[in-house]
């Protein structure tokens, strides 16, 4: 039992709903902005590349709040290909999503 009430569960998922639909569409205008010859890496170090950057990992985290493992992961994997050098730090998160950790479980800051 998480402690919360039925009603205050509810709206803390719709809003992480409503907040999903933004990085979504975060997103979406990344990836039309990419060049067409894209080679698959975004630099963080380039600062146009860190709204983009930013809006996959806020959308990873919005699936994985809302217990989409599946997609959570697919996220997180593939923003670390198009950004290896991982500065965000992914590659922390990505083990409790596959390991299917519950958000609220999982030991982060």
């Amino acid at each position: 039992m998480t402690g919360k009430s039925p009603m205050a569960t509810r709206r803390r998922s719709a809003a992480i709903t409503e907040a999903l639909g933004y990085y979504q569409t975060g997103v979406a205008v990344g990836e039309l902005s990419l060049p067409l010859r894209f080679t698959g890496v975004t630099i963080w170090s380039s600062t146009r590349n860190r709204p983009f950057l930013r809006a996959r990992h806020g959308l990873a985290l919005a699936w994985w709040r809302l217990g989409d493992f599946d997609n959570a992961g697919t996220v997180l994997r593939t923003t670390l290909f198009i950004n290896p050098a991982d500065n965000q730090g992914l590659r922390d998160i990505l083990p409790l999503v596959e390991a299917r950790t519950p958000y609220e479980k999982a030991p982060i800051d």
